[in-house]
C-alpha cells in the first residue's frame, strides 16, 4: 500500500477534461466493459470534456477498443494495468467492481468512485464493502441491476458539471482508509503471543 500512499495521496483539483479509470479487476468485468460499449455513443457528445482509461481484461479488449475508435472518445482501452498506483493518481474518478483490495486502494489512494457490487460475490460481500465507502462519503454505489447505459451517462454528465462534488469527496475517501492494518493486527498478533 506504501506505493498509493506516495504517489496517490493528495487532494485533486479538478479540472477538464474528467479523467475517468474503469478497472474490472485483473480479468476484467465484462458487464462493465459492456456497459461502457452502449454508452459511448451517447458520451460522444461529453469527448472533449472526458478522457478514459479502461482495464477490460484480455477477453472484452479489442471489442471495447473498437467502440472506442468508432466513436471517437478520448478512450484508451488496455487489458491489464501494470502501475495501478500511476493510473489512480492519473484519474479524478475510479469506476470498478467492490473487492476487498480495490477498495482498500482507492481508500487509500483518495479517489472517489462508482462502485458496481458483484451480485455473485460470495456472501453479497462486494455490496458490504461498496457500503462501507459509501458511508464515509467517498463512494456511489449503483448495483449491476440498477444501472445502464443512460444512467451511467447521466452519472457521468453530473460529475463533469458538478467537479467540486469529486474534490471534496477525495478528502472523504482517505478518512475511510486503513494503510496500518496490516501491520496493526501483526503487532496485536505478536503481543497476545508473548503473554
Amino acid at each position: 500500500m506504501d506505493q498509493f500512499l506516495s504517489d496517490s495521496q493528495e487532494t485533486r483539483e479538478i479540472s477538464e477534461p474528467l479523467q475517468v479509470l474503469i478497472l474490472g479487476g485483473s480479468q476484467g468485468a465484462t458487464f462493465i466493459n459492456n456497459l461502457f460499449r452502449d454508452a459511448a455513443p451517447d458520451l460522444k457528445p461529453m469527448k472533449d470534456r472526458l478522457t478514459i482509461r479502461h482495464q477490460t481484461g484480455q477477453h472484452d479488449l479489442e471489442a471495447v477498443a473498437e467502440r472506442y475508435r468508432e466513436t471517437g472518445l478520448n478512450a484508451e482501452a488496455v487489458a491489464f494495468i501494470d502501475d495501478m498506483a500511476g493510473a489512480l493518481k492519473w484519474c479524478h474518478l475510479v469506476v470498478a467492481r467492490s473487492g476487498a483490495a480495490t477498495c482498500a486502494e482507492l481508500a487509500v489512494a483518495g479517489r472517489p468512485s462508482l462502485l458496481i457490487p458483484f451480485p455473485g460475490a460470495a456472501d453479497n460481500h462486494q455490496v458490504h464493502n461498496a457500503a462501507e465507502l459509501v458511508e464515509a462519503g467517498a463512494a456511489w454505489v449503483r448495483e449491476q441491476k440498477d444501472i445502464d447505459a443512460t444512467e451511467l451517462v447521466r452519472f457521468l454528465r453530473e460529475r463533469i458539471e458538478n467537479p467540486e462534488e469529486i474534490a471534496n469527496m477525495s478528502g472523504r475517501v482517505q478518512s475511510a482508509a486503513h494503510p496500518k492494518a496490516a501491520a496493526n493486527v501483526t503487532q496485536l498478533l505478536e503481543e497476545s503471543v508473548r503473554k
